[in-house]
Order: structure tokens, then sequence, then C-alpha cells
């Protein structure tokens, strides 16, 4: 299967991890384990690339997940974490 055929690829779920190539390469090496990638090069080109709003939505999606985690160290929510009995997210 193609990884741009899935819904990671064309719904911009990973975008942000993907189109970083020096702290994305890990993450798009681990993808090729799994799936074909365009070329088959750790590298890939973005079939998105020229899509305006790519980046839009990936800021929208970090601001998202800011406000429900708190800073994104997952701190915001510690008290009700350990009065259920929950150490880590």
């Amino acid at each position: 299967m193609k990884f741009i055929d899935t819904p990671h690829c064309f719904e911009r779920v990973h975008c942000g991890t993907c189109r970083d190539l020096e702290d994305g390469r890990e993450w798009r090496k681990s993808i090729m384990k799994h799936f074909e990638v365009p070329g088959n090069e750790i590298d890939w080109d973005c079939p998105y690339k020229d899509e305006p709003d790519v980046k839009k939505r990936i800021k929208q999606r970090k601001k998202k997940y800011r406000e429900r985690t708190g800073c994104g160290c997952g701190k915001k929510n510690r008290k009700k974490r350990i009065k259920n009995g929950i150490k880590r997210l």
C-alpha cells in the first residue's frame, strides 16, 4: 500500500513531522518499512507541497493540541490523572 493513499497522508495528519527533513527522517524511515513511498527515497517529495493552506492546518492542529493538553507536556491534567491513579499519559 502507498503511504500517500492512507488517511495519515491525504488528511495531512503528520505533515509537520513528514516535511521536517532533519528531525522527521527517522519517522519517514519507519514509514518506509510498512508502506511504499514516492520514489522509494527517505526524503520523498510531498504530494501536497503546493497546497497553500497546509502550514495553516498544521498551526491550527498544534494550537488545538496545546489548548487540550496545556503546553504539550501533559501537566495540565496532572492532578486529575493522579486522582484517577494514572501516573503517565
